[in-house]
């Protein structure tokens, strides 16, 4: 539990040391609740290394809950790994499965400036409930220059103010 509150500290502050002890954390048996390997991954997100992306890799190939692992790539992301990304979004329909997804994206994506977020973004919006993440989802692929016609178009009846209000502001 000691463990958990003091990696909970570097989600959102970078670890001082050396990412190793984070890894073996990470690497760990994901036990009852999974906090301590979720939390490790949190605070890896701030490194990059080829051995955590391969670890990334490694476990976003075989697990069932690829939120816990995605955070590897937001320092660790290469061309190409959009293909990764669109397949397990395709995977998934559980809502809380979708809305863990849909952050993570988002984190990767804004670190990670490229047209290649279209596909990913484009399944993970379409199965979609939550509001605020649908404005990130668009934000970017906007960002990016590759906002679908389609999208544009459901964008002026969104039931989200905010999204509406984009879409003014983007076809002006």
């Amino acid at each position: 539990m000691k463990k958990a509150i003091y990696l909970s500290v570097f989600t959102n502050t970078k670890f001082p040391y050396d990412y190793q002890p984070l890894l073996q954390i990470a690497k760990g048996k994901r036990g009852r609740d999974g906090r301590l390997v979720w939390f490790a991954c949190q605070a890896l997100n701030f490194f990059e290394a080829d051995e955590i992306r391969q670890f990334a890799m490694s476990k976003l190939s075989k697990t069932n809950i690829p939120s816990v692992y995605l955070p590897l790539l937001v320092t660790n992301y290469k061309k190409g790994d959009h293909k990764l990304l669109a397949k397990i979004a395709e995977k998934y329909k559980n809502e809380d499965v979708i809305h863990d997804l849909t952050s993570e994206y988002i984190d990767i994506y804004e670190a990670n400036k490229t047209k290649q977020c279209k596909r990913p973004l484009e399944i993970i919006y379409s199965k979609l409930t939550c509001g605020l993440h649908r404005e990130d989802i668009v934000r970017i692929l906007h960002e990016n220059g590759v906002l679908s016609k389609k999208i544009l178009r459901e964008m002026e009846f969104d039931s989200d103010e905010a999204i509406r209000g984009l879409y003014k502001k983007i076809c002006k």
